[in-house]
């Protein structure tokens, strides 16, 4: 049920888990679907039956999985004496269903009762051993608070995924110390245990939303920490919804493709080296893929780790052809995802200067051909940033040229588009210089 690599599979299907918290009513199931979250917290009262309505109508009509509360009603841990014969109950009732992702055996231990902790870690592994014997295939989840993380390896014992929740936007803190709380975690398991990684979404009266750029940093730190998965807190608190936030619309867009290209990089199985320096962390795997990100918030930082013929696909990494492969330079707090150049592809883009601006001619010779089910897209930008033209290359053609605007802030993209999800394979972007 649970992969090495952070991956859940259930029910003969093997997924990525995006976590939603605090998913409650219809529409914010709605809102979650939309965003690309396939596992959320579980709502409800097993005693009234709530609980069990919600779980069926996330995965009847949403397919999406829960991981049940057995700690509902008081925080207390699912094996303490008052919780002990209703998560029996609960793990016997439901264990069988489709929709169960997993349990979730308490939320931030040591903050419920900090002042004992030898009492809290003894009733977590009570816990884990009560649930275990009833249920011994579906993962035990339980969340670290970053005030508890002297506890991490207490937690990791009593649990299978261990999960940490760190807001440094809400707590005025640097975004970058999230790295070194997710890497704690994951010393504490020894690696051999998922981290899910808990982000900030939400936003109150005193605590301002994270931006996308903000959020999509701490992704990336998440995951060269030892982060195997990411979740978002949350999308309801009170009257407040994810769904009519500024940040609701670009979290969709990046959740389906930089984070699911994110996702595919870290379980192809793929060997990877990491590069780290003071401010900067790279890692790049054997099949080409490369992601990083720059921690300093004052300066930017350069690396030429990267293999020739690498490019860009997310992020804002600056790319310079250096001796022996391609140097990325990073603005402070930046980052970037990208692969090399597909071999089919070969040098199929030629560029050059005219009177008019830089030419860009996209030759199909026979040799120099698309990968299969892909598609070669050029957008030509105005200087105020629209579109100006949107050209389908079309493989029949021999040779399609089209010319760069004279403005120097005018650009033209070129990306190849992978058909069956719409996602960039390739982009090389062509500014007049």
């Amino acid at each position: 049920a649970l992969c090495e690599n952070g991956q859940l599979t259930l029910g003969g299907e093997t997924f990525s888990p995006v976590f939603g918290y605090h998913v409650q009513k219809d529409e914010d199931l709605v809102a979650a679907v939309a965003a690309g979250v396939n596992v959320v917290q579980g709502m409800g009262s097993f005693e009234d039956g709530s609980m069990g309505r919600f779980l069926d109508n996330c995965w009847e009509n949403y397919h999406i999985r829960v991981f049940l509360c057995l700690y509902q009603g008081n925080m207390l841990p699912a094996g303490h004496p008052i919780n002990r014969e209703r998560t029996k109950a609960i793990i016997e009732t439901y264990k069988g269903h489709p929709g169960v992702a997993g349990y979730m055996l308490q939320d931030e231990p040591y903050l419920q009762d900090f002042y004992n902790p030898e009492g809290v870690t003894d009733q977590l592994l009570d816990s884990y051993l009560l649930i275990r014997s009833l249920d011994d295939a579906h993962p035990i989840y339980m969340t670290a608070d970053i005030g508890s993380s002297q506890y991490y390896k207490n937690i990791g014992n009593a649990c299978d995924i261990i999960s940490a929740d760190d807001y440094p936007i809400a707590g005025n803190r640097a975004i970058t110390e999230l790295y070194d709380n997710v890497k704690a975690a994951d010393t504490a398991v020894r690696s051999r245990k998922p981290v899910y990684v808990i982000l900030q979404t939400y936003m109150d009266s005193a605590v301002r939303q994270p931006t996308i750029e903000e959020f999509s940093h701490m992704v990336y730190q998440a995951f060269l920490s030892g982060g195997d998965a990411i979740g978002v807190y949350a999308f309801r608190e009170g009257n407040w919804q994810l769904k009519d936030s500024p940040l609701y619309t670009p979290l969709c867009s990046f959740i389906k493709t930089e984070l699911a290209a994110l996702y595919d990089a870290i379980e192809s199985g793929n060997t990877y080296t990491d590069v780290e320096n003071e401010g900067f962390h790279i890692r790049q795997y054997a099949n080409g893929t490369a992601f990083g990100a720059n921690f300093d918030s004052a300066e930017s930082l350069s690396s030429a780790v990267l293999p020739p013929a690498f490019t860009v696909l997310y992020g804002d990494g600056a790319l310079q052809e250096a001796s022996g492969g391609t140097k990325v330079t990073l603005p402070a707090l930046g980052w970037f995802f990208g692969n090399t150049v597909p071999p089919v592809f070969g040098d199929t883009l030629i560029v050059s200067e005219t009177e008019e601006g830089k030419m860009i001619t996209y030759r199909n010779d026979g040799k120099r051909v698309l990968p299969e089910n892909a598609k070669l897209i050029a957008a030509v930008y105005e200087e105020h940033g629209g579109i100006k033209e949107l050209i389908d290359f079309s493989v029949a053609k021999t040779t399609v040229t089209i010319a760069q605007p004279k403005s120097d802030t005018a650009k033209i993209v070129i990306m190849m588009v992978d058909l069956s999800d719409g996602c960039p394979i390739y982009k090389k972007e062509i500014i007049k210089k």
